[in-house]
């Protein structure tokens, strides 16, 4: 688990649904000035393509991601053991 921090850390994913993975992490660390500029000019780079979700997160670490935003990551990564056998039941990729 990663350590508490006071400040927050940016992160864009670039999920393509077609594939249902991730093409891109970025990750800028407490720069969102830098983030957000990115997080604009892929969000007009992909404007009208349906198969490519941007999403700029912040949060205290990419674990902090992958657990709170685990569809980006594959259902693989749902380490919640309730969670993991209803997706399992299901047949969630």
């Amino acid at each position: 688990m990663a350590s508490h921090s006071d400040e927050t850390n940016y992160f864009i994913l670039v999920y393509d649904r077609a594939k249902r993975a991730l093409s891109r992490t970025i990750s800028y660390g407490t720069k969102s000035r830098h983030a957000v500029d990115d997080y604009s000019k892929l969000e007009r780079e992909y404007e009208g393509d349906a198969n490519v979700e941007v999403v700029l997160i912040g949060s205290d670490s990419i674990e902090t991601v992958q657990r709170t935003h685990a569809n980006y990551f594959g259902a693989a990564e749902v380490t919640n053991p309730l969670l993991r056998g209803i997706l399992d039941t299901a047949g969630a990729v």
